[in-house]
């Protein structure tokens, strides 16, 4: 039989000896010699003892975090072989940031172990308080585990009614490059059919059973919030989140060391820079380059125009006038203007297919070659 107040005694020991869950968690299962477990809001695996040993050693974590498997035994099935599971959330005003997990063989130690895990979500509030800052977003701990196991694991969604039907929206964002608010914003307004992944640099999202109507609304959103980051095409095959994360990555990353590059980049903006990004080495060998190109970037440094980049975003616009001066957040009439100072520096018609497929190609090198010694000249 076990005494709670032995185990208060013993807890206040532990925070007086050592304030770290690690160490609370340990002289507990010294005490009752049964399983600890301290898990955030997040999923993320706080501090553990006398479960499994080694926390990266079992399914039911991965890489430090409660994995979807974990997630069904401990919060749906609450069983662990002949065990059973006592799980007490811990509250952070009013909402949850996290849960203590304690694992009891006997039932007839039921009660001792819902009083301890009652004491133990008290004693713990501040550390699962700090950890709760790191997140900009508040959202069910289903969800977060889906979430991370999209993006980090791995999932059968045919075990997640939620994820099935329609299609789906990958986005990623940087936190450096946007506001907390306008994140956070932007998150609760569109929340019911997005899965929220964060770490300490960015936040991905998934958004499921979208239709285009509904994915049109979102776009329209981010534009509305003025936010910095990546979009993928919808997909239907959910297989290809994680692939589509890694895209938008490396977009991103493209475009750190290109001036002018902001608001919410497409995925297929980058259709043909990822292209000319793999032949970014012959073309700097060979010294190919559009002289018309040149010309324009001439233009540009003696009269502080910016034609160079009001062409590449009409031509990426596929020669949408609309479009493009929206994205240039100009009036229409002012790019209609700025096109026929183009066309007449270049001599060429902006109208003729050829003419503008060739243009974006050398404006596609043009960049990558200058992305390439910018980078090369800043190591």
């Amino acid at each position: 039989m076990y005494d709670i107040n032995d185990c208060y005694k013993i807890i206040f020991e532990a925070m007086a000896e050592n304030l770290s869950l690690n160490n609370i968690a340990e002289r507990i299962y010294r005490y009752t010699k049964q399983g600890v477990v301290f898990i955030s809001g997040s999923g993320r695996l706080m501090a553990s003892a006398g479960f499994g040993g080694d926390k990266n050693s079992f399914s039911f974590f991965r890489k430090e975090h409660l994995s979807w498997n974990g997630y069904e035994l401990f919060f749906v099935k609450k069983k662990v072989g002949k065990s059973t599971l006592y799980t007490e959330p811990i509250y952070d005003k009013k909402k949850v940031s996290g849960y203590v997990l304690l694992i009891c063989e006997d039932m007839k130690d039921g009660k001792f172990f819902e009083k301890l895990g009652q004491f133990l979500a008290k004693i713990v509030e501040r550390f699962f308080a700090q950890e709760q800052k790191r997140y900009l977003y508040n959202q069910s701990l289903r969800r977060h585990i889906i979430a991370w196991a999209m993006m980090e694991d791995d999932i059968d969604t045919g075990q997640v009614k939620e994820l099935q039907g329609g299609k789906y929206m990958a986005v990623l964002f940087l936190k450096s490059g946007n506001t907390a608010a306008g994140l956070s914003g932007f998150l609760r307004d569109n929340g019911s059919s997005a899965y929220v992944y964060e770490n300490e640099w960015e936040v991905r999202v998934l958004f499921c059973k979208l239709t285009d109507r509904s994915a049109g609304r979102i776009r329209k959103r981010m534009d509305e919030c003025q936010l910095t980051g990546c979009v993928s095409e919808l997909f239907s095959d959910w297989h290809l989140c994680r692939a589509k994360q890694h895209l938008l990555a490396r977009i991103i990353r493209s475009g750190k060391s290109v001036p002018g590059e902001q608001g919410i980049r497409q995925e297929k903006e980058w259709f043909i820079p990822g292209i000319y990004s793999y032949a970014t080495p012959l073309i700097e060998e060979a010294g190919l380059m559009d002289y018309s190109i040149q010309r324009l970037l001439e233009e540009d440094e003696e009269k502080h125009t910016g034609l160079y980049h009001t062409l590449k975003v009409y031509l990426i616009c596929e020669n949408n006038i609309t479009l493009a001066a929206k994205k240039l957040h100009i009036h229409r009439n002012t790019l209609v203007y700025r096109l026929k100072q183009i066309e007449k520096c270049l001599e060429v018609d902006l109208n003729d297919t050829e003419n503008s497929w060739d243009l974006l190609a050398f404006i596609m090198m043009h960049d990558m070659v200058r992305r390439k010694t910018g980078e090369r000249k800043e190591r």
